[in-house]
């Protein structure tokens, strides 16, 4: 069985031949570099390697294949409990096509983003990635719902919700860099809970990335614990 997949969709937004390798087995450092080597010689432009572990011992491959390490993804789980009061400026989003003001704000939430570290990538592709994930999520493609915090006919911040596994799952939560810091965010993140119990999940989910160490306090705060980490390498073939 191949170790690696070609990412068509990927491959046709980016126009780059793109694969991905997954390690399920554990893979060594040298079957790493075998697939590469394959995939070098298949004319991949772009290979995303999704490790178990963070690989301490990688640097030959690393410098061989144009690679780094661009993200250190934390998957944060909970289980649900009790409903809690909604904060009334919280409502479900209506309309199938964003705001200006909800596409700042995805925009905005993938600072941390591989898509945005990664200097190989132009920004405006980045950019051009997160819209089509909010467009696609109000319209209920990839989501379930969105939610949206109004403050003066402005939406300030959002979450939008949908499903993986049987799990609830957070797609995007951000609030406006203007108005952080005044518990918008627990607010959201409890509207997110009282939709997953509305809609008889038993668990909630959101993932994050390790560096956003803000982020990451606040979901353990919130009572989220790590339930998996992977660790996201890019190389340039």
């Amino acid at each position: 069985m191949e170790n690696y997949s070609f990412l068509e969709w990927d491959s046709n937004f980016f126009q780059k031949k793109i694969a991905k390798i997954t390690d399920i087995n554990n893979l060594l450092n040298e079957e790493v570099n075998e697939i590469l080597e394959i995939l070098k010689s298949k004319k991949y432009n772009l290979v995303y390697f999704f490790s178990k572990k963070e690989r301490n011992s990688f640097d030959k491959i690393l410098k061989k294949y144009n690679g780094k390490i661009l993200d250190k993804k934390v998957t944060y789980l909970k289980t649900m409990s009790k409903r809690d009061i909604l904060s009334s400026e919280i409502v479900k989003y209506k309309l199938n096509y964003p705001t200006n003001d909800l596409i700042k704000l995805a925009i905005d939430a993938g600072i941390y983003s591989r898509f945005n570290i990664d200097e190989n990538i132009k920004k405006y592709k980045f950019e051009e990635l997160y819209k089509n994930w909010i467009i696609n999520s109000v319209n209920k493609s990839i989501a379930k719902d969105v939610l949206v915090y109004n403050y003066k006919n402005k939406i300030i911040a959002m979450v939008t919700l949908g499903e993986k596994n049987n799990i609830a799952d957070i797609g995007i939560i951000a609030v406006n860099e203007n108005f952080r810091g005044k518990g918008i965010g627990k607010k959201l993140i409890l509207s997110a809970e009282n939709w997953a119990i509305e809609n008889n999940f038993k668990k909630l989910q959101v993932v994050t990335q390790k560096d956003n160490i803000n982020a990451c306090k606040f979901y353990e705060n919130s009572g989220y614990k790590i339930s998996k980490t992977e660790y996201i390498y890019h190389f340039w073939l």
